[in-house]
């Protein structure tokens, strides 16, 4: 959590200051105690699932060092990726909502995006709306794992 807090807080502070504002990023700190909680529960989940999964595969000898094996070389890359553009979303749409900013603009910035991203790429809604794919910035958890996996959009504020 202290350091999902502290990627927003730098976020939410440049924000703030390209648009001239003042931010206290401590109001962050419920918001992401409340996802670190829920976060932290749904990978246990997974990963337990996971772990089943494979006890029921016949090419699999060791089920937990295989699923932790996975997790290790790729998922924890993934996960940090995630929460990472979960975070600097989140600061930045907060400081901009806080310092009056009128609208926000969706980004695409990997070179393979989902398709679902690809076609808002530039699209900008109003500081207070969602995006076209229901979200309010790239890694909002309401998005789901379809949406913020791996996910490395970010925003631009236009005030």
């Amino acid at each position: 959590m202290e350091l999902n807090l502290a990627t927003a807080s730098d976020v939410a502070g440049k924000v703030a200051d390209a648009l001239e504002s003042e931010y206290d990023p401590k109001v962050m700190r419920g918001w992401f105690k409340a996802n670190a909680d829920i976060a932290s529960e749904d990978i246990n989940t997974h990963t337990e699932s996971d772990i089943r999964d494979a006890e029921d595969r016949d090419d699999v000898d060791d089920p937990v060092g295989h699923v932790f094996g996975i997790l290790e070389s790729s998922g924890a890359a993934q996960l940090a990726v995630s929460m990472v553009t979960t975070a600097a979303g989140f600061g930045a749409r907060d400081a901009a909502e806080k310092s009056g900013a009128a609208a926000k603009s969706w980004h695409v910035n990997s070179g393979n995006p989902r398709s679902s991203h690809a076609s808002m790429n530039g699209e900008t809604v109003g500081i207070d709306e969602n995006f076209s794919n229901g979200m309010a910035w790239p890694g909002d958890p309401d998005g789901g794992a379809d949406e913020n996996a791996n996910c490395q959009c970010s925003l631009t504020i236009v005030s």
